[in-house]
């Protein structure tokens, strides 16, 4: 299960300056949600592009508290997303 670090924002940085995924990286998780592998990477790539970009921007001082108060929102509703895939693939395994 060493393809599930590619969900950790901690590696969306390397995800986001990866080119391709080394072999059989997301093979069970491509299975499990029954698509391709090309789709979900670019996805992942979007979503670490994303994740990145806003993570940065709620330090800066001139969007309001209420914009804040917004990124984080989306930030745990991915997070959460993330987190439930994990567990479902726990769960399995």
């Amino acid at each position: 299960m060493k393809g599930l670090a590619w969900f950790d924002p901690r590696n969306f940085e390397k995800v986001k300056t990866s080119q391709e995924l080394p072999d059989r990286v997301l093979d069970k998780v491509v299975f499990l949600v029954n698509t391709e592998k090309s789709l979900l990477y670019r996805k992942l790539c979007q979503f670490a592009t994303y994740y990145c970009g806003y993570n940065c921007d709620i330090m800066q001082p001139r969007q309001s508290e209420k914009q804040k108060e917004k990124v984080k929102m989306i930030l745990m509703k991915k997070k959460s997303i993330s987190i439930a895939i994990l567990e479902k693939l726990k769960s399995i395994t």
